[in-house]
C-alpha cells in the first residue's frame, strides 16, 4: 500500500480485490458526458476481474467505471474503488 499525494491509500491489486470479495453488494459509479451516477449491483469476483450482470443501458455505455463497496465491520476499515475501462 502507498499513500498519494491527496493522502488516499492506494492499495495493490491482490489487497484490492480481497476486499471485494468478502461482499456481493456495492455501488458501480460511472460518468457519461460529464454526468455522474450511481448504480446498486450484486457482483462477485472472477479470476481478478469483477463481474456482474445487467441491461443494456447507461452503465455500459459509459467508457470506464469504478465499483466500491463499503465494509460493514469498522469505520476504519478501507474502501477498496476499483478503477478500470470496459
Amino acid at each position: 500500500m502507498t499513500t498519494d499525494s491527496t493522502g488516499t491509500t492506494v492499495l495493490d491489486t491482490h489487497t484490492c480485490l480481497g476486499l471485494l470479495r468478502t461482499s456481493e453488494v456495492g455501488r458501480l459509479a460511472v460518468s457519461i458526458t460529464d454526468h455522474p451516477d450511481i448504480f446498486p449491483i450484486n457482483y462477485t469476483v472472477d479470476r481478478g476481474t469483477v463481474v456482474f450482470r445487467t441491461a443494456e443501458g447507461t452503465k455500459l455505455a459509459a467508457p470506464c467505471a469504478a465499483v466500491v463497496w463499503r465494509s460493514r465491520s469498522t469505520a476504519t476499515t478501507p474502501t477498496p474503488v476499483r478503477r478500470g475501462a470496459w
